[in-house]
């Protein structure tokens, strides 16, 4: 049988530093037993996408997604967003070429269950 190795990589990201901060903060406030802990999620899906790592974080509170684009050292390189309905949560996604363009499957896991897909508009 094989192990693994693990390291921890820090990206960037104001809102995610905020939730994970959060999130350190919880483990340490007492809870009765049978009480449910309240976790943010940090990143919510992680692709692989040529020679890039993209990063699905989904807990905005203004009801938007980002993708951040990162380069071999994990230093964002491009973010990409989309503004949602409060009631739609986005939970892993796929970076996929099709006839020249990047596109984005997300999966949705609420209201519905499906996968929605985005491509970049150019400005």
């Amino acid at each position: 049988m094989s192990t693994l190795s693990s390291a921890k990589i820090g990206v960037e990201h104001k809102m995610m530093k905020e939730n994970a901060e959060f999130n350190q903060l919880q483990q340490t406030k007492p809870r009765k037993v049978g009480e449910p802990s309240s976790f943010k999620r940090v990143i919510d899906g992680i692709d692989i996408f040529r020679d890039k790592v993209n990063l699905l974080f989904n807990s905005h509170p203004d009801f938007k997604f980002e993708i951040l684009e990162l380069d071999k050292d994990m230093n964002v390189i491009k973010t990409y967003t989309y503004k949602h309905s409060e009631w739609h949560y986005y939970s892993d996604f796929l970076v996929k070429e099709q006839e020249g363009e990047m596109l984005f499957y997300i999966l949705q896991s609420a209201p519905d269950n499906r996968v929605d897909v985005f491509g970049i508009k150019q400005n």
